[in-house]
């Protein structure tokens, strides 16, 4: 039977979590999936590493999910967002050598039990929306549908999904 660990990621685990990133936005625009156009910056997932934002689910030792958990307010979100502590969910992604094991579903069980603990009231984000795929995945996990709209990026329009999900503290 399989060990699950989820903890904040090392300097060490950076390249096998960035190359999850890179494959699974292969995988997305393979499926006609707008999430990501490109994978996120390197530079970018490198600052979120320097300030302990990425946290990855490990299957036996050997990572097979990651997800960044950061203090980000986007404009483009502003109206909706509430003044109160919260944190932004973002860049989930498993390997493809793991799918159907479901470790995306538990990467974000084990992220909402980690901040809940740590007295985080919500968890807010947004995915495009698209066919709705990946908001009937957010869904499925608890996460209520906020607003939708055409957010415009240097790459393109998206028509996007702001998500939120109220944690219990524990």
């Amino acid at each position: 039977m399989p060990i699950y660990s989820f903890r904040r990621l090392n300097d060490d685990d950076f390249e096998d979590a960035y190359r999850i990133i890179v494959e699974v936005t292969q995988w997305l625009l393979d499926k006609g999936i707008r999430q990501w156009l490109e994978p996120f910056p390197a530079l970018l997932y490198a600052q979120r590493q320097v300030m302990g934002e990425n946290f990855g689910l490990f299957v036996d030792d050997q990572l097979a999910s990651v997800v960044s958990l950061i203090d980000d307010r986007p404009e483009y979100w502003s109206e909706y967002l509430p003044k109160s502590r919260f944190k932004w969910l973002a860049t989930l992604a498993t390997s493809r050598k793991y799918k159907g094991q479901k470790l995306g579903e538990l990467t974000m069980v084990e992220a909402e039990q980690f901040l809940a603990r740590d007295g985080v009231p919500a968890i807010y984000l947004d995915c495009a929306f698209g066919d709705g795929t990946l908001p009937v995945f957010y869904s499925s996990l608890g996460y209520k549908l906020i607003a939708r709209k055409d957010i415009a990026f240097p790459h393109g329009t998206f028509d996007s999904a702001l998500l939120r999900k109220r944690l219990n503290r524990r």
